[in-house]
């Protein structure tokens, strides 16, 4: 069984596949005849370190530069070379039927075997059929509707590979503008530009478009003849027909193949390979035959699928959301670089047939298929988006910090306010933009690159900085509607900590992750950002978070990190995921930088469970023992003075001394209900057993260990039902990045070899009487 893949993101799962994919790019450069490329075949050396993989270069430092001298020449070379590629693209896709041609990329690269969800070593890329269908609309019709031959097809596919290398290697050699941390940023951005596509998991992507564009039904269905929703079930019946046809097609080919192999045993092993190549070669022609009709479609074939679809309708959704092969100018597209006029009209059109020829616009991102033309048309709805934003951001806050009060489009002191959460001593100022990244922005172009950040995210930096000083000065804070009616009057010393949230309308292109390295753009001079969030991204660490001090404890994890500086990652969720998995930044130890990437993965899954792609999860959540889990519920919901200190230690421990505190738990605690506090060390953290009725925080912060430089302590005890439980926790000193001794064994160490015998006591002594 197959299905498409329209993943949030199309990369490869942890290590293997980065592994895999930087030997295919060093087999592809080594394959090519010019210095410039042998030497960058051997740029890039990879070594496993656990669940890092570490990479360095391959290449001494005459060979670095000679390659920074053959930069300008080899850029100029690849920029001919691409021209070229492009070119004998576009004549071999004349050969024969597009929506053929098309639907074997498609199947190449969007299909999947079911359950496969993680791809560690698939290498579909959604860009791949992009190029392929931006370029059939935008050049001469092929005047045969035959199947190209075999060879033709392999052509096609071999030239795609060639086109996207050479792009890339084109955009690696351009040359710097200005200071190398601009030039960086120009280079990865036209990276993110020409490879990833998606920013939603499916479901939310459907779900955004309804809130922003449900209320516009009526503007839609006078000026375009369709609503909303509309436009999903069509997305939702074309995906359907898709997968059916398609499965469809492998259960015929299986029939054929077992039909030509029947009788198998008794054959005679000449037979055998005879009858093999027979199967395989019907195979061949049942997809052969049948791939070009499994994926096109009529309005009347997508009204049959789904009975509750007016004809009408989706004949206009056709219309308005689709392109006929060859009916725009060469010169509007000529690849990977260039906008692609299939993102907003999705569909290709031929001879009276429509393909869907970018999946994803239908489910994962219909959120934006539309913007453009409402905000063109449509008065009222700039200001509705932003209403829309602002009441779905507040929300998923108040989700993750139960019991707070929340507030949207206040006012004050002759100033807008979006959003306003209280939760304890704790006031999160939420300003949202709706804008996101212009297409120059994303293509390199970093005038407009500063601009688009400036409206979308240094100007709610801004605002929000004004709130907060207006929330922390001394006197009431008092907040009206819009008629200036009096909404919330905040007393005088109330709020404590105020953090500034930017939820933003759209996913702005990774950068919203790295706002330090913005700085060499001349924004937030101050040094202070806000926490800028893609409001999807907002809902699924919403719908992941257990409690809030899990929450709040990401924030502060957050804000510690060298983002944009010495570890880089292009999007939340990769950074959400590496939190919930205790990442300890192995990386940066001795002056390293890091990538962040794969950590979504395990999101992929449940999110493909909970729409019937696949087998139903428990979501993804913060790795914690039972021990270490129930402390910090307990006081997530009872929230007593310090909690947030002593929920942040227990959240602060890397995976090891979490195994340390939970396996010397009982010993620790059993020792000192017999005998007095007894301690345990190993290398950040103090583990203190206590007497049921002893004091937690006077004893921790009064004790001595008596070796040692211990960061956390934590204190635990013998409960009321005889069993072991954590008392409470506390910071000894400020938290720091450097491993320990003991974790350094730890991760150096088998994940088995975690014993309580083993590292645990390594790195410690056993326990001792105060």
């Amino acid at each position: 069984m197959t299905r498409p893949n329209n993943r949030r993101n199309r990369r490869p799962a942890p290590i293997v596949g980065i592994e895999a994919a930087h030997d295919r790019m060093s087999d592809a450069l080594a394959r090519r005849d010019d210095r410039f490329s042998q030497l960058l075949a051997r740029a890039v050396r990879d070594e496993r370190h656990g669940a890092v993989l570490m990479t360095t270069s391959g290449l001494t430092s005459d060979e670095h530069e000679e390659l920074a001298q053959l930069t300008p020449g080899a850029h100029e070379n690849f920029g001919v070379e691409l021209t070229a590629a492009i070119a004998r693209l576009r004549d071999l896709l004349t050969a024969g039927d597009p929506f053929y041609i098309l639907a074997v990329v498609q199947d190449l690269n969007l299909f999947v075997p079911w359950g496969e969800y993680y791809e560690p070593t698939h290498e579909g890329l959604e860009t791949r059929l992009e190029l392929v269908a931006g370029l059939l609309a935008t050049q001469r019709v092929a005047v045969t509707r035959d199947r190209p031959k075999a060879e033709t097809v392999q052509a096609i596919l071999d030239e795609i590979d060639h086109a996207l290398l050479v792009n890339t290697l084109f955009n690696l050699t351009m040359r710097p503008q200005g200071d190398h941390k601009v030039a960086s940023l120009r280079f990865t951005s036209t990276v993110r530009w020409m490879s990833i596509r998606g920013s939603s998991f499916a479901g939310h992507g459907e779900d955004l478009a309804r809130e922003l564009y449900g209320r516009q039904d009526a503007w839609l269905t006078k000026n375009l003849g369709f609503t909303i929703g509309d436009v999903i079930r069509v997305g939702q019946a074309v995906t359907e027909l898709h997968t059916q046809r398609r499965n469809a097609l492998g259960e015929a080919g299986a029939d054929a193949a077992n039909a030509e192999a029947a009788g198998w045993e008794a054959l005679s092993e000449p037979e055998r390979r005879q009858a093999m190549g027979r199967a395989v070669m019907a195979v061949i022609a049942i997809h052969e035959k049948g791939i070009r009709d499994s994926v096109t479609v009529t309005a009347d074939q997508i009204c049959g699928h789904d009975e509750s679809l007016d004809v009408g309708h989706v004949q206009a959704i056709l219309g308005e959301l689709s392109i006929t092969v060859g009916s725009l100018d060469a010169a509007s597209y000529g690849g990977l670089f260039d906008e692609n006029p299939l993102r907003d009209r999705p569909f290709l059109e031929y001879q009276g047939q429509y393909m869907l020829a970018l999946p994803g616009a239908l489910s994962r991102d219909v959120d934006t298929l539309l913007e453009s033309r409402l905000l063109a048309g449509s008065r009222g709805f700039s200001k509705q988006r932003a209403k829309t934003l602002d009441d779905l951001a507040v929300g998923y806050l108040g989700r993750l910090l139960p019991g707070a009060e929340t507030y949207a489009n206040l006012h004050y002191e002759g100033a807008e306010l979006d959003g306003l959460v209280l939760f304890d001593r704790t006031a999160l100022v939420v300003e949202g933009k709706g804008s996101g990244i212009s297409v120059q922005g994303q293509r390199g172009d970093t005038k407009r690159l500063l601009r688009d950040i400036e409206n979308a995210v240094e100007g709610a930096w801004r605002q929000g900085a004004r709130a907060r000083e207006y929330l922390l000065r001394p006197g009431e804070a008092v907040f009206t509607d819009e008629r200036g009616t009096e909404v919330l009057r905040i007393p005088s010393g109330r709020v404590r900590e105020v953090i500034i949230v930017n939820p933003t309308l759209h996913e702005l292109a990774g950068f919203a992750q790295q706002l330090p390295r913005l700085r060499a753009l001349g924004l937030f001079e101050a040094g202070e950002y806000p926490w800028s969030v893609f409001v999807n991204d907002l809902r699924v660490i919403a719908e992941t978070c257990e409690n809030a001090a899990v929450f709040l404890h990401y924030l502060v994890w957050r804000n510690r990190l060298p983002l944009g500086d010495r570890i880089t990652v292009t999007e939340e969720i990769d950074l959400w995921g590496s939190y919930l998995f205790c990442e300890r930044f192995t990386g940066l130890q001795g002056g390293g930088r890091m990538i962040i990437g794969n950590a979504s993965t395990d999101f992929d899954a449940y999110y493909d469970g909970l729409a019937g792609r696949g087998p139903k999860g428990e979501p993804p959540r913060r790795f914690l023992p039972d021990s270490v889990r129930v402390f910090v519920s307990r006081l997530a919901d009872t929230r007593p003075p310090g909690w947030r200190e002593a929920t942040g230690v227990c959240l602060d421990l890397s995976i090891p001394e979490l195994a340390f505190v939970d396996t010397k738990l009982r010993e620790v605690a059993t020792e000192a209900a017999l005998a007095g506090p007894v301690s345990l060390v190993a290398g950040r953290v103090l583990l203190l057993g206590l007497p049921r009725r002893m004091n937690a925080s006077e004893a921790l912060m009064l004790y001595d260990p008596g070796e040692g430089d211990p960061t956390f302590a934590v204190a635990c005890r013998l409960g009321i039902a005889g069993e072991p439980e954590i008392a409470w926790a506390q910071y000894r000193k400020a938290f720091t990045f450097d491993l320990s001794d003991f974790e350094e064994q730890a991760f150096e160490a088998a994940a088995s070899a975690l014993s309580v015998d083993g590292p645990a006591t390594k790195g410690g002594r056993r326990p001792t009487r105060a």
